[in-house]
């Protein structure tokens, strides 16, 4: 499945992933080695630093698959810079 990302959307698959595994917030904090109010502020979609999420992510299982535009240019003409 592939999804637009930004915090919130993020948040939200974390705080659902949470759940689903009927895990409290302060069980998966401890399981991701972040503080309870940590894991609050990412799952309403707020401003962390990208290593907190990465903490997060590995620490409930969840994988983070980046797509790239492949063999497209994004600026037009060749896929030179100059």
């Amino acid at each position: 499945m592939v999804t637009q990302l930004d915090p919130s959307t993020l948040g939200k698959l974390i705080k659902d992933h949470r759940k689903a595994a009927s895990m409290t917030q302060e069980i998966a904090a401890s399981f991701c080695g972040v503080t309870k109010k940590t894991l609050i502020r990412v799952e309403k979609g707020e401003d962390v630093y990208f290593s907190t999420i990465v903490k997060i992510l590995n620490g409930l299982g969840i994988s983070l698959a980046v797509d790239t535009p492949s063999n497209k240019n994004t600026l037009g003409g060749s896929n030179e810079w100059f």
